[in-house]
């Protein structure tokens, strides 16, 4: 699923990475308070994370993998800046298959 909204924290800290932003509610409703989680520091930096990649009020454009419960949370598979730039998925690499001889 993909959401807009507002940054209001992000924490780049073991054990994982978490985004906290405010998206509009359904039909102008009250505002959704969403948590988007990454793996740790050291794993999404590849993809672009930094520390200072998102600030509170930021307009960030999230594509995620919503937890099966209904809750607004969910892992992060894309983020969009304001400024157009694309980072990654937030999460470990898929394994890979080592061939056997």
């Amino acid at each position: 699923m993909t959401i807009k909204g507002t940054v209001r924290e992000w924490v780049y800290a073991n054990p994982h990475c978490l985004l906290r932003l405010e998206v509009a509610g359904e039909g102008g409703g009250q505002p959704v308070q969403w948590i988007a989680e990454g793996q740790a520091p050291n794993v999404i930096f590849p993809v672009g994370y930094r520390k200072d990649s998102f600030k509170a009020g930021d307009q960030v454009t999230l594509t995620l993998e919503p937890v099966k419960n209904g809750r607004p949370m969910g892992r992060i598979l894309e983020a969009v800046l304001a400024d157009g730039k694309v980072l990654g998925a937030a999460n470990s690499p898929a394994p890979t298959t080592i061939a056997e001889p």
